[in-house]
């Protein structure tokens, strides 16, 4: 049996994928053998209109960084975590826009998209 403990988790902005990240340390321990290193992974933001939901979809693992393990180890792991991922969280809801709440009600009128830039999560409104 494994076990697997994340901390300290720092955000990422990729703008040039409309998507944010985590990069978090990792200590992972199995049969034994201990390892510490690092994981980043990413999922793309996006809005849809109809419901007034902002969620996060496409979910991949960017780079794995566990010293001792061997390079074809590490994207191995990032490719099959991927794979998971992606098969076990198609859609993640981060908030759904409430219209029974005057503000959202109004924020759904006019709100078009949300976009990841370098130092934000921007929101473009229009009608």
């Amino acid at each position: 049996m494994g076990k697997v403990r994340v901390a300290e988790a720092k955000l990422v902005l990729i703008p040039a994928e409309n998507a944010v990240g985590l990069a978090v340390p990792i200590d992972i321990s199995v049969l034994g053998k201990s390892w510490s290193g690092r994981i980043a992974f990413s999922a793309v933001l996006a809005y849809e209109k109809e419901t007034g939901t902002i969620f996060l979809c496409d979910f991949a693992v960017r780079e794995v960084e566990v010293p001792g393990l061997s390079k074809e180890m590490r994207g191995v792991a990032a490719s099959l975590v991927t794979e998971v991922l992606r098969a076990s969280v198609k859609r993640y809801d981060i908030h759904k826009l409430d219209p029974k709440k005057i503000g959202e009600w109004m924020a759904k009128l006019v709100l078009k998209d949300v976009q990841v830039r370098w130092d934000a999560v921007a929101v473009h409104l229009g009608l």
